[in-house]
């Protein structure tokens, strides 16, 4: 069920949805200010429904706190690269890899502020904070045990097809040949290509780079033992981008280019007439893996801004009896740009204009990769309302054998969500505009 079907609760109020999912985020709750964490494993369903059929968790965070905290942290990696089993492997590929001592590496930096006292003659009390934290970046490269991509045994290193040097399944249009692959060699001759794979591994983010800033307050003043009106509000806003490997062309669909295609040379076009029996004013067909080592890696922008706060009023009805009545808003915004993807259309009219050289060893710029490339962008929001309010007291009666009387809650919670997506492409500048609307309403009675 995971963490979409387990409630987060600060203080006992929801913490609204961390992006697109209803799963939250709970980097925005400041640690230095948890007092505890309360986990039903179980059985809550009953009192907050659907959400929370896996658990609850409820951060109690502290009222009390008084005077300022500062705190800050450095922290890194270090590895020796000494796994002679991994490197023996990349040996036997001449796959390159680190060796010794990394150094440190994977640096994180921190800083958490914290301020609380009273005022108003001891009526009120606040607390606010602030948290900033930066994470740098490493690679698989860095690591020996991570600088290959293994076989499924573990027992050599394998790759990608779609290599630095392409390669090629070739044939008719109507009748390809996909028992051979071909590449090229420095003469941008036609050969056999079968162990020509790419060592995608090294360049995807070990660790990604990531920074974080949160800051919020936790205010409460007791007008009288009737009405302590009370405010929490929190924000915080995060980037992280997150390298990975080359795009490629991925042998994903078939080009059918003339022979006489001024991207081959005459001696490509002879190997084609007598291994494949095409000739002048034919078609050939192709499916080409070609990594986009000349384009640089793919990478995803992630960006997240957090928003919450919740007011109400709590206090007494009778020496027996009270109540808690809030209100709380909470929105996250999301925002995903995936960069330096090939995009299949690009690709297709840059073959038929000749401007790829896919067929000429080493002959791709990144001039010509960079007109291949295109940018997809997801963006969404998510809102939440809440309406809560119940009553808690004691019935004054007592059960044989009990030692307290018998207690009991009522109460009723409204819970609405929306949820905004618009998602853009090369192709279309919107694509697609999901709006999403959730609502329901609880009404809990519990007797003990």
């Amino acid at each position: 069920m995971g963490t979409v079907r387990t409630l987060v609760l600060v203080n006992g109020r929801r913490l609204q949805p961390g992006g697109l999912s209803n799963a939250p985020d709970i980097n925005q709750i400041p640690a230095s200010l948890v007092e505890r964490a309360e986990v039903i494993t179980g059985g809550a369903s009953a009192t907050y429904g659907a959400d929370a059929v896996a658990g609850v968790v409820n951060f109690v965070m502290k009222d009390d706190f008084e005077g300022i905290e500062i705190s800050a942290g450095i922290s890194g990696y270090q590895h020796n690269n000494s796994n002679d089993y991994i490197q023996g492997l990349m040996d036997a590929k001449n796959f390159e890899y680190p060796d010794g001592s990394s150094g440190i590496d994977g640096v994180a930096y921190n800083v958490d502020v914290t301020m609380g006292g009273e005022f108003a003659d001891g009526n009120g009390h606040a607390t606010v904070y602030a948290t900033w934290r930066k994470v740098k970046e490493f690679l698989q490269a860095d690591r020996d045990y991570s600088s290959c991509a293994l076989s499924a045994a573990g027992t050599s290193c394998g790759g990608s097809g779609n290599a630095e040097i392409p390669n090629f399944y070739l044939g008719a249009p109507d009748d390809m040949d996909f028992a051979r692959r071909w590449t090229l060699d420095p003469s941008s001759n036609f050969v056999d290509g079968a162990s020509n794979v790419y060592n995608y591994a090294p360049v995807n983010h070990f660790m990604r780079p990531d920074e974080r800033w949160t800051f919020g307050a936790f205010i409460d003043y007791e007008i009288n033992e009737h009405a302590r009106p009370y405010m929490e509000v929190s924000f915080m806003r995060d980037r992280t981008d997150a390298q990975i490997a080359e795009s490629g062309t991925f042998f994903a669909e078939q080009y059918d280019l003339p022979y006489e295609s001024g991207l081959l040379n005459d001696a490509q076009r002879q190997f084609l007439t007598d291994t494949y029996g095409i000739g002048p004013g034919e078609q050939f067909g192709v499916y080409i893996g070609k990594r986009n080592v000349e384009g640089g890696p793919r990478a995803n922008l992630i960006s997240h801004n957090a928003f919450r706060i919740v007011t109400g009023v709590e206090g007494s009805i009778t020496d027996n009896w009270s109540y808690d009545a809030s209100f709380q808003y909470g929105s996250t915004t999301f925002v995903s740009n995936y960069v330096n993807d090939f995009f299949a259309p690009n690709i297709r009219e840059a073959l038929e204009n000749v401007e790829y050289d896919v067929f000429q060893y080493q002959g791709v710029t990144p001039e010509q990769a960079g007109g291949l490339t295109g940018v997809a962008v997801l963006e969404g929001i998510t809102k939440e309302y809440i309406a809560n309010a119940y009553v808690t007291g004691d019935l004054g009666l007592t059960v044989p054998s009990a030692e307290d009387s018998v207690q009991a809650v009522i109460g009723i919670e409204s819970v609405s969500y929306t949820h905004l997506r618009a998602h853009e492409t090369p192709e279309h500048l919107v694509c697609r505009l999901l709006l999403e609307k959730k609502k329901k309403t609880t009404l809990t009675a519990r007797i003990k």
